[in-house]
């Protein structure tokens, strides 16, 4: 690329980052081929932040995290689309525009908002990350997502890492909890934007040197960080997407060394993504958004939840299909650096259509039998009255007496909830937050049927076919070393 560098493009070059704190440009002087580059970075994408003649005599743009324009990606940002008049104000100077996570819709969004040349060069590189090892463990409950997390850390207590958590609040908590568990010797601190920016800039830094082991942080934490030798990345909740998880757990083992991503995954976050995502009235953060774009962030939710409920297919051949790479061979690219591909048990697929008929039979008996016209059952209620629990909250359903109760008994509580939360995935179900208790402060999750319930109460329901893991998990054995 340094060749490239120095045979196309004049000697300046502007390149545009995000976070980074408005109305600076820092410089940078570096040599290719002989010759002297200097590179400016620019820390706020709104033309308006710079003088005119500011961007006079430069021969080249280069956008980085150019995802951020598309609102097809996974981090879109609005004020990004400023840097559409890149084109408009500086016609003859070349746009680069540079990313880890587009697929291809985005690619060619990207291409369009900044009006890129149709015979621009354009270089992919594999998204396969071989020196990663994926692992999605289930979230049974926080405490012990946090035991599992402290164990690592305290085995590994010399090496850095990251937790991503989903809101502030978690990053708060999930430091505080680690802390407690490590003893006074912890170098564990947390990163979210109400920090000020002096102090997240304290921690990045300390973090960077080593001096901090340990950032729990959200998914503000991250962008235009380059440590190399991360050894770990925990994601205490799941993503939204794939396309973020991608990011955020690519951000270990970049000194080409070995390094664990382990994904801790429960049903629930993924209705807390959704709601997010759907919000419209900024009661949970949300901006304004087309409804393609609400359509497309809830497919990205949906392969993401397909991914982390998988027990089956390599973790890898998933990621890497996502975005356009098909001809993946887990045999000889995984090679046990996935927890599905060390598990070494045999896999059965089951078709589960039938349980899946009767559980949206007996919502449907549960909303005849309400007082009301809202949904009255949560994910976990009906599937304890699926399997015939005896609780307050099934009793409320009051469906007792209906063929459909209890009939999911002999799957046992585990594949019944894994069951109707795959019912929702796959809109059989449809799970959305209401808000309840004096003037609607409190919201709860409520499940009524989805788009696709009718297939179901057909005499012809189609197949629901779940891959379930047989027999004894073999002993760990040492997974294949990953190239070099």
């Amino acid at each position: 690329h340094k060749e490239f560098l120095a045979t196309q493009w004049e000697e300046r070059i502007a390149t545009f980052m995000p976070n980074a704190t408005v109305g600076r440009i820092k410089q940078n002087t570096v040599q290719v081929e002989g010759r002297n580059i200097v590179i400016a970075m620019i820390q706020s994408v709104s033309m308006h932040d710079y003088p005119p003649g500011t961007f006079d005599g430069f021969g080249l743009v280069a956008v980085d995290e150019a995802h951020c324009v598309s609102e097809w990606g996974h981090d879109f940002r609005p004020d990004y689309l400023e840097l559409r008049r890149i084109r408009r104000e500086f016609p003859s100077v070349p746009i680069m525009a540079l990313t880890a996570t587009a697929d291809a819709r985005v690619v060619a969004d990207v291409s369009a908002t900044l009006a890129l040349r149709r015979d621009a060069f354009s270089w992919t590189a594999s998204f396969n990350r071989p020196r990663l090892r994926y692992e999605v463990r289930p979230k049974t409950s926080k405490p012990k997502a946090i035991e599992q997390i402290a164990a690592h850390v305290r085995a590994h207590a010399d090496e850095s890492g990251l937790v991503y958590c989903l809101s502030r609040r978690d990053c708060e908590v999930v430091c505080e909890a680690l802390g407690k568990q490590l003893g006074a010797r912890a170098r564990v601190a947390y990163y979210h934007a109400e920090l000020d920016a002096d102090e997240r800039e304290r921690r990045q830094r300390r973090w960077s040197r080593g001096e901090i082991k340990l950032i729990v942080a959200t998914l503000a934490f991250g962008m235009g960080v380059n440590k190399p030798d991360v050894r770990y990345v925990f994601h205490f909740s799941m993503p939204k997407s794939l396309a973020n998880y991608y990011q955020e757990s690519g951000r270990a083992g970049r000194d080409g060394l070995g390094a664990l991503c382990v994904l801790f995954f429960a049903w629930k976050d993924r209705a807390i993504h959704q709601a997010m995502i759907t919000d419209k009235t900024g009661r949970r953060g949300g901006a304004p958004k087309s409804q393609a774009a609400v359509d497309a962030e809830l497919a990205a939710l949906r392969a993401m939840t397909r991914f982390a409920a998988d027990r089956a297919r390599c973790r890898r051949a998933i990621v890497l299909e996502y975005f356009g790479e098909r001809d993946f061979d887990p045999a000889a690219g995984c090679g046990g650096l996935c927890d599905n591909c060390a598990d070494g048990r045999p896999v059965e697929s089951r078709d589960l259509a039938e349980h899946a008929a009767r559980i949206v039979r007996l919502l449907d008996a549960v909303g005849a039998a309400a007082d009301t016209d809202r949904p009255v059952a949560t994910r976990l209620s009906l599937a304890d009255a699926y399997r015939g629990a005896n609780t307050a909250a099934t009793r409320k359903l009051r469906v007792a007496g209906r063929p459909e109760f209890g009939a999911g008994r002999s799957l046992g509580k585990d594949a019944v909830d894994d069951l109707v939360g795959r019912l929702v995935c796959e809109n059989v179900l449809a799970e959305a937050s209401v808000t309840i208790g004096i003037e609607g402060k409190f919201a709860a999750d409520y499940v009524s049927a989805g788009t696709r319930a009718d297939e179901f109460r057909r005499a012809d329901a189609p197949e629901f076919c779940v891959s379930v893991r047989t027999g004894r998990r073999r002993a760990a054995a040492a997974p294949r070393p990953a190239p070099p």
